[in-house]
């Protein structure tokens, strides 16, 4: 199994952790991985892993879904860190409201959930593309995710976002428990997108306990490896998942879990 050590220079934990990425469009220093490819990890996930990890991510996302309990409210944003959008019209009223300007980046995450109105959840494909479009002529760079409750459909949507988007963050963690099924998903959904768009980055999902299901380290690591080629980043998630949906260690997050993950591909906490 290959390991990849993270190398963090001084400049780029400055500009993500502090300040976040300058620049319209995509730029190449925020689209360009480093060793372990590590890229985004949401606050209170961050809280169940170890805060000491925080530098060992390029981006801390914020706001929607991940104020307590188990991440199911708006949590505070703080400086540097990346604010989370669910809805296009939320995302034009930050905008406009000067909460959102040139040089930062945001997360526009797209679901079939309270914080995605039901008409955007109608015509995901119109909204999460109008969303790209806005951030990029605002010159904010722009990280997007959606869920669809099939992969065809869920597919549909990245592959409309594409040609406009920073960042690409295809939702794999939902079949973490089965490794081979997850290196499918994730190279599927990676072969639709660069049929429409080479350069977009892409980032893939990994999770301690999707849909409240705790796995192993070592299925992690599997699924690591078996992607580390295809994609240019990949999102840490440690949900809280509360009972009944929540099994073993699941209503904790299970950080032990992502902590052994992290130390397997050679991701010291950071001192």
């Amino acid at each position: 199994m290959k390991r990849h050590v993270l190398i963090l220079a001084v400049g780029l934990v400055c500009g993500v952790v502090l300040g976040g990425w300058a620049g319209a469009g995509r730029s190449e220093a925020a689209t360009t991985p480093g060793p372990s490819k590590l890229a985004l990890i949401k606050q209170n996930d961050l809280a169940v892993v170890g805060r000491r990890y925080a530098p060992d991510f390029r981006w801390i996302a914020c706001g929607l879904a991940t104020g307590p309990p188990h991440g199911s409210r708006t949590g505070r944003c703080r400086r540097g860190q990346v604010p989370t959008y669910g809805s296009y019209w939320a995302l034009k009223s930050a905008i406009a409201a000067g909460k959102v300007t040139s040089g930062m980046t945001v997360l526009f995450d797209q679901e079939t959930w309270k914080w995605t109105p039901p008409r955007e959840q109608a015509h995901p494909r119109y909204f999460i593309r109008a969303a790209a479009q806005l951030a990029r002529a605002h010159g904010v760079f722009i990280i997007e995710s959606v869920y669809e409750p099939t992969m065809a459909a869920e597919i549909a949507v990245e592959v409309a976002a594409a040609p406009y988007a920073d960042v690409i963050a295809i939702q794999s963690q939902k079949t973490d428990q089965h490794p081979e099924q997850f290196t499918r998903y994730v190279a599927q959904s990676a072969a639709a997108i660069r049929a429409v768009s080479p350069d977009v980055a892409i980032m893939a999902g990994l999770a301690t306990d999707a849909g409240g299901h705790p796995v192993t380290a070592a299925m992690m690591d599997r699924e690591y490896d078996q992607t580390y080629a295809m994609v240019s980043y990949f999102w840490l998630n440690a949900a809280q998942w509360p009972p009944p949906t929540g099994h073993g260690c699941a209503p904790r997050g299970c950080g032990a879990i992502g902590a052994r993950f992290l130390a397997d591909i050679a991701v010291a906490p950071s001192r």
